[in-house]
């Protein structure tokens, strides 16, 4: 079972809960060793009977092995659940957000850019999505020449060769013998840049227009849509999850061999912002 992440919570005793529930029988006493209290006084705690101490929370952030920004974050989320002021609750989830925004900050993976790109070369890449598609098709050995990119991606052969020419002239791509070769050239886009929005609204509007044309019906294919509800706690606790996902799917494709290309894209956001 994958452990809590402290990040995702809104509540220690939430967290603690959790953190428990994960791991194997006879944790709670060994909880209550390292507290130096009886198993029976962490029951009240779990139960919302009793309160830890903020040294019996420090204590407990190094038996869950938590460092840095997460063991801030815990003491932090007990100080708040401790707070007698609405004053105190207040500069607490302030902490909380700041820390939550370091540690996101720490998960945004940065890709190389051995050569960087900008302008109005940077805005043509972005401006459809068949670029970054026959960019990383090159890959494929099969989806090296025009015409079978053209076939691929259902693009007319004239739009192919502007992109492939467009890719050699930045550095992305380089025609040996008739074919086109991806470069160690790599792009990629911070989540302030501007053009990030435009990239996002490309893949959807591909989505679209895969959807269009029957993608519902592919095996290969999965569309999943959905609008609801639920608490702010557990609004965070997807969105950490999806993160996590994120970079498994990435920590897989990136050493897996080139032979067929799918279409990831992931959408979750507050409906009324």
């Amino acid at each position: 079972m994958a452990s809590a992440i402290v990040f995702h919570y809104e509540n220690y005793r939430k967290y603690l809960n959790d953190f428990i529930a994960d791991r194997p029988r006879g944790t709670r006493s060994d909880l209550a060793k390292c507290l130096n209290c009886q198993p029976g006084y962490v029951t009240q705690v779990l139960k919302g009977e009793k309160d830890l101490s903020l040294e019996q929370g420090l204590a407990f952030a190094q038996f869950a092995g938590l460092k840095g920004g997460e063991k801030d974050f815990f003491i932090t989320l007990l100080q708040k659940d401790r707070a007698g002021t609405s004053a105190l609750r207040a500069y607490c989830n302030e902490q909380l957000e700041q820390l939550r925004a370091r540690s996101a900050a720490v998960l945004q993976e940065r890709l190389p850019l051995p050569k960087r790109i900008e302008g109005r070369d940077l805005v043509e890449y972005y401006s459809a999505w068949y670029y970054a598609a026959i960019h990383v098709c090159l890959s494929i050995s099969s989806l090296r020449e025009p015409s079978a990119l053209a076939k691929e991606l259902k693009l007319p052969l004239s739009s192919v060769v502007r992109a492939l020419q467009y890719l050699e002239r930045v550095g992305f791509a380089e025609h040996v013998d008739g074919e086109y070769h991806l470069t160690q050239n790599s792009i990629h886009l911070g989540g302030d840049d501007p053009l990030v929005s435009k990239h996002h609204a490309n893949w959807r509007v591909r989505t679209l227009q895969a959807l269009e044309q029957g993608s519902l019906s592919n095996a290969n294919s999965v569309h999943f849509s959905s609008v609801i509800t639920l608490s702010r706690e557990d609004a965070r606790k997807i969105q950490g999850k999806l993160i996590e996902w994120i970079r498994e799917a990435q920590a897989i494709s990136h050493p897996s061999p080139e032979e067929v290309t799918r279409v990831l894209c992931v959408d979750f956001y507050p409906l009324g912002e």
